[in-house]
């Protein structure tokens, strides 16, 4: 094998100790590519090595150094006026949500105010039509004559009918 054939997948290979016996062979024989095994090697150690606990000073001036960079750019503040006008847009209003209230409250209010209704006044209402319907049809007083007590006979037929 010449140098060319030697990539790093297969100087990996040899590394990791999965090549087989004539490749780990071909490599150990060829300068460059033992050359290039041996920074592969130093590398893989470099990696593998867990860097040493920082001092006190050296996390003060790591820290400083993070918040020296962090620091604000130019035209941006704060990020709440944003937050703000996000929240905004997904709130519904609350004018349409007053008007949907009110509808339901509606459309529940007139059956419950018609069960409050009782016999009697029921008995009322439909009396006073029929004999509405009567003094319309034969001459005499009308029902609001009736109702308030006055005395006008019934010989107007259009103040019977209006009631």
């Amino acid at each position: 094998m010449t140098t060319e054939n030697f990539d790093d997948a297969l100087l990996s290979d040899v590394l990791d100790g999965i090549a087989d016996e004539e490749t780990v062979a071909a490599v150990t024989a060829d300068p460059a590519a033992r050359q290039r095994l041996e920074t592969m090697r130093a590398v893989s150690e470099m990696i593998a090595t867990p860097p040493p606990p920082a001092t006190a000073d050296r996390r003060a001036a790591s820290i400083a150094a993070a918040l020296a960079v962090a620091e604000t750019p130019a035209g941006v503040s704060s990020l709440a006026p944003a937050r703000r006008a996000r929240f905004d847009r997904r709130r519904v209003p609350t004018g349409w949500v007053a008007a949907a209230a009110a509808a339901v409250v509606a459309l529940l209010a007139v059956p419950v105010i018609g069960s409050l209704q009782t016999d009697d006044d029921a008995t009322i209402a439909t009396e006073a039509a029929s004999d509405a319907a009567d003094a319309g049809s034969d001459g005499s007083r009308s029902l609001g004559d009736r109702l308030d007590g006055s005395d006008s006979g019934g010989d107007d037929m259009a103040s019977a009918a209006a009631v």
